[in-house]
């Protein structure tokens, strides 16, 4: 949502049209039980949120939580789709992931293969 949001922002104050749409980028997703990343990654793709949904084992992460630093191993999810889902994405995980704050994060792709950026588009809604 802050992906969406900022975009948005840069957008009215710095101008550009109304592309948003076209601009796939990669949505990060962590989570600590296999159980959240297979119902995400189900639902994700079932409902052509996401072209692709790699998942990384062994990501080791430190934060603070309830005013105490907590450490986790978990999984990290990297979606392929496009800005314009980010919104939608962020509330089907906020659903199905156990977290009571679901880390959702989306980073535009600015540059890269051709062929694999218009696969992105043609393998969402």
């Amino acid at each position: 949502m802050l992906c969406y949001t900022l975009n948005m922002v840069c957008r009215k104050f710095f101008g550009g049209g109304n592309d948003m749409q076209d601009k796939p980028c990669f949505v990060y997703i962590t989570a600590d039980r296999q159980e959240d990343v297979d119902k995400i990654e189900e639902a994700l793709l079932n409902e052509k949120l996401a072209a692709c949904v790699s998942v990384i084992q062994g990501v080791k992460s430190s934060y603070w939580w309830n005013g105490t630093i907590e450490k986790a191993e978990e999984k990290l999810m990297m979606i392929s789709t496009k800005e314009a889902l980010v919104p939608e994405i962020t509330e089907r995980v906020k659903e199905l992931h156990s977290y009571e704050v679901p880390e959702v994060a989306c980073v535009e792709i600015k540059n890269g293969n051709s062929n694999y950026i218009k696969w992105i588009m043609e393998n969402t809604k």
